[in-house]
C-alpha cells in the first residue's frame, strides 16, 4: 500500500505540473520506477511490444495507451503483487493521460486559429489580442507603443493580371518578409490584418523609429523585385501608414489603428509606395495602375476636395461598425462622401454596389433597386434572397444614397442583411440615423474658411472681399457654395 500511495503521489504531481504530453510520460515513468524498483516501467501511446507484460491503458471504453513492465537485466521477477498494485494505478493513469492529451490538443487548436492559413503568420485575431496586451505593458510602463498598416498597392490588379495562385504567392512572399526580424530592431509582431493588408506592432519605438523600420521594411519589399504588370512601377510596392503614442487612460487601442489608417490613406494620396507618420512621409517613385479607371469627377474638382480627413475618418470607421450612417443637413455633401467612398472603398471589399436615390425612389424598395443595379434574374425563392444570395457570395460593400424619412423599409432591409451576409457592410447617407444596433453614425461637418474659398474658386468664383464675406455667411455648406459660384456678381451682392 506504501508503494501505491507513493505512487499516486507522484503521479498527482505530474498531472498538476506544467508539462506536456510526452514530458509527463517521462515524469511518471520515473516515479513508477521509484516506487516499484528493481522493475523498469514504459507508458505507451501506442501498441506493446510483442511479448512484453502490459496493462491496458482504458478511458470510457476506448484504449489510449499500454503500462509495459520491463526488467532490468538481471532483476528478479516482479512478484503477483507489483502487477495488481500497478492494475490499482491503470484506471487514474490512463485519465491523467487522457487529459493532458486533450488539454494538449486544445492548446494547438487555439494556436492554429491565430494563424493565418494562407500566410502562416499571426491572424487578426492573434493580432488584436497582442495589440490589447501591448497597450496594457506600454500604459503600466509609460512607454511608446507604435502601429504599422501595410497595404500592397493595386493588388486587385495583380490578381486580375497573374491569377489568384500568383496572388497568393505573392501574398505569402510578403509575410515572410514581413516575419523576418528587420537589423534595426530585435523584436517586432507582424501579422496579416485581412486581405492584403497587414499590420506590425512595434513595443517601445517611437513614430520616427517605427517610420525607420518601416522605411527599411519597403527597401526589402523593393529588393525582392518582385514583378506587377498591372502598375507603372512594374513591381510589386505598397503604402504603409503609421501611428505611435504612449496608452493613456482616456484612449483606446482602436484609435491607434484608426490614425494609422488615415496615415495610410495618406501615403496612397501622395501616389503609394511610401510610408506616412505624422507629419513625417517617405520619398519613392509614385505608382498608378497602369490601365486607367473611367474617371466621372466633375470637372475642376479633385476627387477628395476639402473632403481627406471626412473620407479617412469614414474608411477608418468602417473597420469596426457594417452599418455606418453619414448624417448632416441638406447641402452639405455626404452624398459628395459616398461617391469618394465608393472609388476608394477599404480593401477587404471585393465588391461595392452603390444605389442612388432615383432607384430608391423608383418604387419595390431597396431589395429591388439593389437587384436592378446588380442586374439579377429574380429566381422562385424570391427577391430578398436572390439579392441576399447575390451579395453573400463575397466580402461587399453595399452603399445607400439619400434615404428619405420615414426609412421603415430600408431599416428592415438593413437588418435582414446585416444578419443573413456577414461578409457584407452598409454605408448610407440619411438626415439622422437609422437607429438599428450596431450602427455608428458620422456627422459631415461644413467645409473651412480655406476649403470652402478653393471650391468657390474651382467652380467659377473670384477671390474677392466681397466673395469672403459672402462665403462666411453660407457656414460652409458645399451647395450653397457652388450655387454662389454659379451667380455672376452674386459674391458683390448682399447675402442674405
Amino acid at each position: 500500500m506504501e508503494r501505491l500511495n507513493g505512487a499516486l503521489a507522484a503521479l498527482s504531481a505530474a498531472i498538476e505540473a506544467p508539462h506536456s504530453l510526452t514530458e509527463m510520460i517521462v515524469e511518471l515513468e520515473r516515479a513508477l520506477d521509484r516506487a516499484f524498483e528493481p522493475e523498469g516501467f514504459r507508458i505507451c501511446l501506442g501498441a506493446a511490444e510483442p511479448g512484453a507484460p502490459a496493462i491496458p491503458l482504458v478511458v470510457e471504453g476506448e484504449t489510449i495507451g499500454t503500462l509495459c513492465l520491463e526488467r532490468r537485466p538481471g532483476a528478479r521477477r516482479a512478484p503477483p503483487e507489483n502487477l495488481e498494485l500497478l492494475r490499482l494505478l491503470t484506471a487514474p493513469l490512463a485519465a491523467a493521460l487522457c487529459c493532458r492529451r486533450r488539454r494538449d490538443e486544445r492548446v494547438e487548436l487555439g494556436r492554429f486559429a491565430r494563424i493565418d492559413s494562407l500566410c502562416r503568420i499571426p491572424n487578426r485575431l492573434a493580432f488584436e489580442e497582442r495589440l490589447g496586451a501591448a497597450w496594457a505593458r506600454c500604459r503600466e510602463r509609460k512607454t511608446n507603443l507604435a502601429l504599422a498598416l501595410i497595404d500592397i498597392d493595386f493588388f486587385k490588379a495583380y490578381n486580375d493580371h497573374y491569377g489568384h495562385v500568383a496572388g497568393d504567392q505573392c501574398l505569402r512572399r510578403v509575410a515572410v518578409l514581413l516575419a523576418e526580424p528587420l537589423p534595426i530592431l530585435s523584436e517586432t509582431f507582424a501579422a496579416r490584418y485581412g486581405g492584403e493588408e497587414f499590420v506590425v506592432l512595434f513595443e517601445g519605438l517611437d513614430g520616427p523609429g517605427a517610420f525607420a523600420a518601416a522605411r527599411a521594411w519597403l527597401d526589402g519589399l523593393a529588393a525582392l523585385g518582385l514583378e506587377h504588370a498591372g502598375t507603372t512601377l512594374g513591381q510589386v510596392s505598397a503604402s504603409i501608414g503609421i501611428a505611435a503614442a504612449v496608452p493613456a487612460a482616456q484612449r483606446r487601442p482602436v484609435d491607434l489603428i484608426e490614425e494609422a489608417d488615415q496615415a495610410l490613406y495618406r501615403a496612397k494620396s501622395l501616389g503609394r509606395n511610401c510610408v506616412c507618420a505624422g507629419e513625417l512621409a517617405s520619398q519613392g517613385p509614385v505608382v498608378a495602375r497602369r490601365v486607367a479607371a473611367r474617371d466621372t469627377t466633375p470637372t475642376g474638382e479633385p476627387p477628395t476636395f476639402g473632403r481627406e480627413a471626412d473620407l479617412a475618418r469614414i474608411r477608418a470607421a468602417l473597420r469596426h461598425a457594417r452599418l455606418l450612417t453619414i448624417v448632416g443637413p441638406p447641402g452639405i455633401g455626404k452624398s459628395r462622401l459616398l461617391t469618394l467612398l465608393a472609388r476608394d472603398a477599404p480593401s477587404e471589399f471585393e465588391r461595392v454596389v452603390r444605389v442612388d436615390s432615383q432607384r430608391l425612389a423608383s418604387g419595390g424598395g431597396p431589395a429591388a433597386a439593389v437587384a436592378s443595379v446588380l442586374d439579377l434574374e429574380i429566381g422562385p425563392s424570391g427577391m430578398l434572397d436572390c439579392v441576399t444570395g447575390a451579395l453573400a457570395e463575397r466580402p461587399a460593400l453595399v452603399l445607400f444614397d439619400g434615404i428619405a424619412d420615414p426609412a421603415d423599409d430600408v431599416r428592415a432591409f438593413c437588418e435582414h442583411l446585416l444578419r443573413c451576409a456577414p461578409d457584407v457592410s452598409i454605408a448610407l447617407t440619411a438626415a439622422a440615423p437609422l437607429r438599428i444596433a450596431g450602427e455608428r453614425a458620422i456627422v459631415v461637418p461644413p467645409l473651412d474658411d480655406e476649403a470652402a474659398l478653393a471650391l468657390f474658386l474651382a467652380h467659377g468664383g473670384d477671390d474677392s472681399e466681397g466673395a469672403r464675406r459672402a462665403l462666411r455667411q453660407l457656414g460652409g455648406n458645399p451647395a450653397a457654395i457652388k450655387e454662389l459660384a454659379a451667380r455672376p456678381g452674386a459674391a458683390d451682392a448682399p447675402y442674405a
